[in-house]
This record gives C-alpha cells, structure tokens and sequence, in this order.
C-alpha cells in the first residue's frame, strides 16, 4: 500500500527520465552516444514540428524535460568536443568541435544564467534557434563516432 502511495504521488516521467539518464552512462560510448543524438534530435523535431502549427506538443512545458535536455546537451557538448580530437577528417572534426562551442554557448550558458549561477547572458533569441541546434547536434552526435575510428 505504501509503494502504490509512492508511485501516485510521484511523477512517473520524472522516474523514467532519470533512469534513462543512469542506464545511459552504463553503455558503450558509441550507443550511449547514438542515444544522446537520438534524443536530441527528437526534441528538436518535435520543437521545430510544434513551431510550424504541425504538432500541439510542447516539451518546454515542464521543469524536468527542460533540465533533461540541458543535461543532455551538456554531456553532447563534452562528448563532441573530446570526438573532435579523435576525429580523422577535418570536417568531421571541424563540425563536431564548432557544434560542441555553438551547444556550449547557445544552450548552456542561458539556462546557467537562469539558474543564476553566471551573471551575463546573450540577447534573447527565437526558441527555433535551439530547436534548430538541437537538431543539427543530434544528427552530429548520431554520425561523429562512426567516422572517428
């Protein structure tokens, strides 16, 4: 009876986020990669689809897929900045290094200045921007570790 007590009070999507956060890092680098792209770029669909009137879905709704999503793109920019290194071509390498910096500061740096741990900010921009940086860096994260072995 407690447990059902639990499980009602408790947001399930909250529980399931942050299990797929955990069993994330259990994987292989290049799966754990290819899901953090996955998830990107689903976001940014579904952010770019409601913008054009084509869906009536909106993830920024709710604290927690916002966090996720930072969370998300955080570890993205860490990883495509450390492929950029191992990166064979210099357009591989290039792109996954421009979009690691572009994540770090379009995406970053506002939701630092919003949870008031930095103190300057960039001019506010149009929320397809992001949809649009979500995008492209997931299709970058899904592709960048089959090029760089």
């Amino acid at each position: 009876m407690i447990m059902l007590d639990l499980l009602s009070n408790t947001n399930v999507i909250t529980i399931a986020v942050l299990t797929g956060l955990i069993v994330a890092f259990l994987l292989p680098e290049k799966i754990h990669f290819f899901l953090d792209g996955l998830i990107l770029l689903s976001v940014g669909t579904v952010q770019i689809l409601n913008h054009f009137g084509y869906i009536d879905f909106v993830i920024r709704e709710t604290p927690l897929f916002t966090f996720a999503i930072t969370f998300v793109m955080a570890i993205t920019a860490e990883e495509l900045l450390s492929e950029s290194i191992r990166e064979k071509g210099l357009v591989m390498q290039s792109l996954t290094f421009l979009t690691g910096v572009g994540i770090m500061l379009l995406i970053i740096t506002p939701e630092l200045y919003h949870l008031g741990v930095i103190n300057f900010n960039f001019p506010e921009y149009p929320i397809i921007i992001d949809s649009i940086i979500y995008t492209v860096s997931g299709l970058i994260a899904v592709l960048a570790p089959w090029f760089a072995y």
